[in-house]
């Protein structure tokens, strides 16, 4: 499982991601179709619990984030990943994902000013 926190415009987001697994496809391998989790969480406490709730979940639904549904998260969205004959596009993925967090990621250059990683 893959955790990463993003805060933009002072507020936190998480996306979750699992391995993705490879599938026979006739005579050739590719990746079966997969989804992602974005969740918005501001308290530092509450978002422990909410990663330590999805992790334990996650792994009796086959690391399905659809499975999850059930489980009452709020402030997340469930997004697919976007592949097109074999090439997965990441950059729409992730923003389509924030925009229905009402954020919006521009294309463009990173800020120089932006901090690559805070412990």
């Amino acid at each position: 499982m893959l955790v990463v926190r993003a805060v933009i415009n002072g507020r936190s987001f998480y996306i979750f991601e699992t391995q993705r697994k490879k599938v026979r496809q006739g005579k050739e391998y590719g990746e079966e179709s997969s989804y992602g989790l974005l969740m918005e969480i501001s308290n530092h406490s509450l978002a422990l619990k909410e990663i330590s709730n999805v992790c334990d979940k996650i792994r009796f639904c086959s690391g399905k984030f659809r499975a999850l549904e059930d489980l009452g998260l709020t402030h997340c969205w469930i997004f697919r990943h976007i592949t097109r004959k074999g090439v997965f596009y990441a950059n729409a993925t992730l923003r389509r994902a924030f925009a229905r967090m009402n954020v919006e990621l521009k294309r463009g250059e990173p800020d120089p000013s932006a901090k690559a990683f805070s412990g």
